[in-house]
């Protein structure tokens, strides 16, 4: 091989292991320094659009301040309106039933049956007296549209 095609061959070789930059760019890498203001702008502009972002979300799902306080309200009174222990007799039987039959805890399932029965009740009238409160669904169901429709009376008959 020439001079000529080994030094083009190196200088190719080095063409392709190199990063081409800017003037701006090596100037930063050398001097250690950004342009602050411009950086200082995209901070806010992404500030902005996230803060954006968030107060929408918090409208469209209703998580403002009058709504959280709302919900902590409701909280409250429900906490405040329940008794702590719907049955406390029953526990009282458990425990000394446990006691006098250490060893033998099957002797105390008469009593374990109440109690669960007793919980799966006060459960369920809790969630039973809420639920009146649920609004149901104004779009009607998918069933629904079909029976109001003329297919499906000629379908049925």
């Amino acid at each position: 091989m020439s001079k000529e095609s080994s030094l083009n061959a190196e200088k190719t070789s080095d063409e392709a292991n190199s990063i081409k930059i800017s003037n701006s760019v090596l100037h930063r890498l050398i001097s250690g320094v950004a342009n602050e203001e411009k950086l200082t702008d995209y901070e806010n502009y992404w500030a902005n659009k996230l803060a954006i972002i968030d107060r929408d979300h918090t409208v469209k799902n209703g998580l403002d301040i009058s709504e959280a306080e709302n919900m902590l309200n409701n909280i409250n009174a429900y906490l405040s309106s329940k008794p702590r222990r719907s049955c406390p007799i029953d526990t009282i039987k458990i425990t000394d039933c446990l006691r006098m039959n250490k060893g033998n805890t099957l002797s105390c399932e008469a009593e374990v049956k109440n109690f669960k029965q007793c919980i799966d009740k006060s459960l369920h009238e809790a969630v039973s007296k809420d639920i009146k409160d649920v609004q149901k669904s104004k779009k009607k169901s998918y069933l629904e549209t079909f029976e109001r429709t003329n297919i499906a009376s000629d379908y049925l008959k």
